[in-house]
């Protein structure tokens, strides 16, 4: 399934929960690529067309729509497009989800992908923020790559992920929170590029990582024994 452009998934869209204006503001107007002055222009009943096209509605008890997306339990395949704020719980437990591509400025919230345990490839070479327990417990990842845009890496943001093995964190990223990659048993391989605002690592960051068997740095950086430990 492929979202493009879709800027908005609201834990309360998830679950089928009413939106706030907000939320159905911001998803209307990516969907028409974000021209506020067509939004402005729309009347209620065409903004609500327009949102149909992504969501489902229902009813209050007042006659009033709100809209949500119920995510199908045999997803296999996500692509999302640019600039998408991923809420909390969103994906959280898809147990079928497999494959999620991530367009460039994607921030996830916490437990976005909570143990989605069939999540084999995720590409976050574009994303921007990764939130706490975001991939916790995601054991079938094996692979990732961090690129220029990312900032920070939440607490606990991978721990858990048993058959990982190699990660590459290329760009400026500051943060780097507790917990974020413990007991990665099969971590083999990680990689911290050049930096210039060099890096901020939490405490238990590798702790479990018992497979360890290269760790490169840049020449300045050091990991304090918090992080190990």
């Amino acid at each position: 399934k492929a979202f493009d452009g879709l800027a908005v998934f609201s834990e309360f869209c998830y679950k089928g929960e009413s939106c706030t204006h907000d939320d159905i503001y911001e998803v209307a107007s990516h969907i028409t690529a974000s021209n506020k002055e067509l939004i402005d222009a729309l009347t209620k009943e065409e903004i609500e067309s327009i949102l149909l096209e992504a969501f489902k509605a229902k009813d209050d008890e007042n006659g009033e729509k709100y809209f949500y997306y119920e995510f199908s339990s045999a997803l296999t395949e996500l692509t999302i497009g640019k600039n998408a704020v991923i809420g909390e719980n969103v994906f959280a437990g898809h147990a079928s989800l497999e494959t999620v591509t991530l367009g460039a400025g994607a921030k996830l919230g916490r437990m976005a992908f909570y143990n989605c345990s069939s999540l084999k490839e995720i590409d976050l070479s574009a994303a921007k923020k990764i939130g706490d327990y975001a991939f916790y417990a995601c054991y079938e990842l094996e692979s990732i790559t961090f690129h220029d845009g990312i900032t920070s890496i939440g607490d606990y943001a991978f721990e858990g992920c048993a058959n990982l093995n190699n990660v590459n964190i290329l760009g400026n990223i500051t943060t780097l929170g507790d917990y974020a990659f413990a007991n990665c048993t099969s971590l083999n391989n990680f990689v911290f590029a050049e930096n210039e605002s060099g890096y901020s690592i939490g405490t238990h960051f590798f702790d479990g990582c018992t497979a360890m068997t290269e760790l490169i740095l840049p020449a300045h950086m050091k990991i304090p024994i918090t992080a190990v430990l």
